[in-house]
């Protein structure tokens, strides 16, 4: 029978003879390489009870049912391994037994290993599962959890079996689901159940979670609907009450530290590295609203709303900014109703905490009631310097022209009482000219 030669598998046939011993009627090439006997052409006989003990009970037991019999075992040939399932059965003619045994094995030394590799990482996917950080729920396909990890019953409080009661369609009255702005979720939207009755993925969805008087736990919840008889969804429940908790008084301190500069009276903006508009508060809208058409927005760029500022003159500050110089002016500007008013520009450079320019604030200031003030001083020391001007030299003239002729006269009197009268007259132009110079020395400025 040189078919049993090509067989895949081990095969041999053996019959029954007296005395309970069996005769090898054919065997194949695999049954004699890995069972360690000859060619069956070599050796005539090869009882069964030469082989190895695997298969005598088997055997046996085969013919004394006359029912097949399967069983699995192993064989070893020098340092190869081989695992084999094999099947002994009865021989049948014109439906009599015939007292003959087919014995065909089946290599599944692969499936085996298989197998092995299938145990090992189960195992592992189970003692993985077992201390991964976060809660794992799996359902069925009604919604029913199915199965839990230790860290489900960490975060919300419930225990294995208490979970094995719960539909995420249907959770227990006691549990409150909340969105991020703490407004309530209904049951039924809640993230853990959203992929199950979608039938989609859910990534990162984060809820808060409030359990009877417990505060409220705040998740990052990722769910996968599982295309599988007897399964629903399975999900996963990321405990970040930590991360939202600091993100919320970060938010806090963000309202607060807006509302406080938003009380400025000061328009305030910051530039990034590209010169676009990266933050500003109300003073800076108010302020853009009054000499632009633009509108200030997250994003425009500079010269978008410092309209008076031109490319060179926006470039020198910026400039001055990155070599960790304060560059400041003053500057007038119209507005919309054609008034006047001055401000205090000042660019500031900004780095972050590892000493990196990432912008500079632009601070302006209203110094109009001021700059008014001083045009009015100067306006007013202008006037004092032309009364100066006019006393000391309009007034002052004629005087000198009087006191000039009163030398002249002294000189032609010959009376007494001339000579004293024009020493009088001498007198009192002498007393008008320091009164003309005290006069002179308190209208000037400063």
């Amino acid at each position: 029978m040189p078919l049993k030669h090509n067989l895949n598998n081990s095969v041999f046939a053996a019959k029954m003879l007296p005395g309970g011993q069996f005769e090898i009627v054919f065997s194949n090439s695999i049954f004699q390489q890995y069972f360690n006997l000859p060619d069956i052409r070599d050796a005539k006989r090869i009882y069964l009870n030469s082989l190895p003990a695997v298969f005598n009970t088997p055997a046996a037991t085969c013919m004394e049912t006359n029912q097949p019999v399967i069983f699995r075992h192993i064989s070893l040939v020098g340092s190869e391994k081989k695992f084999w399932l094999t099947q002994i059965l009865p021989m049948y003619h014109t439906n009599a037994f015939t007292g003959e045994i087919l014995c065909i094995s089946n290599d599944i030394t692969n499936l085996e290993t298989y197998e092995d590799d299938f145990v090992k990482s189960k195992i592992l996917l189970d003692r993985l599962y077992e201390i991964f950080p976060a809660a794992i729920f799996i359902t069925d396909e009604e919604g029913f959890i199915i199965e839990c990890n230790r860290a489900a019953e960490k975060i919300f409080g419930y225990t294995r079996d208490e979970y094995l009661k719960m539909n995420i369609l249907n959770m227990p009255r006691d549990i409150i689901f909340f969105r991020p702005d703490y407004t309530e979720l209904p049951a039924n939207e809640n993230p853990l159940a959203k992929a199950l009755l979608n039938k989609t993925v859910a990534e990162n969805e984060v809820c808060g979670l409030k359990k009877s008087d417990r505060e409220v736990v705040w998740v990052s919840v990722s769910s996968a609907f599982l295309n599988m008889r007897g399964y629903g969804v399975v999900c996963t429940c990321r405990d970040i009450t930590k991360q939202q908790n600091q993100a919320q008084k970060i938010l806090q301190s963000k309202e607060i530290l807006q509302a406080v500069i938003n009380s400025s009276f000061d328009a305030i903006i910051f530039l990034d590295k590209d010169l676009r508009i990266a933050w500003y508060n109300i003073q800076a809208e108010k302020k853009v609203l009054l000499f632009s058409e633009n509108s200030i927005r997250i994003g425009n760029e500079a010269q978008h709303i410092l309209s008076d500022e031109s490319d060179k003159e926006l470039a020198n500050c910026i400039k001055e900014a990155q070599k960790n110089k304060i560059y400041a002016y003053e500057r007038s500007l119209t507005n919309h109703e054609g008034e006047t008013l001055w401000f205090y520009r000042r660019f500031h450079p900004a780095y972050n905490e590892q000493g990196e320019y990432i912008g500079c604030v632009v601070i302006s200031t209203n110094i109009t009631d001021r700059k008014k003030k001083e045009l009015d001083i100067k306006s007013r020391n202008d006037k004092l310097r032309e009364i100066a001007r006019v006393q000391s030299h309009e007034l002052r003239r004629p005087l000198a022209n009087i006191m000039g002729l009163i030398s002249l006269l002294q000189e032609e009197a010959k009376k007494a009482t001339d000579i004293d009268l024009l020493t009088q007259l001498e007198y009192n132009a002498k007393e008008l000219d320091k009164v003309i110079l005290k006069i002179t020395r308190r209208t000037e400025p400063g």
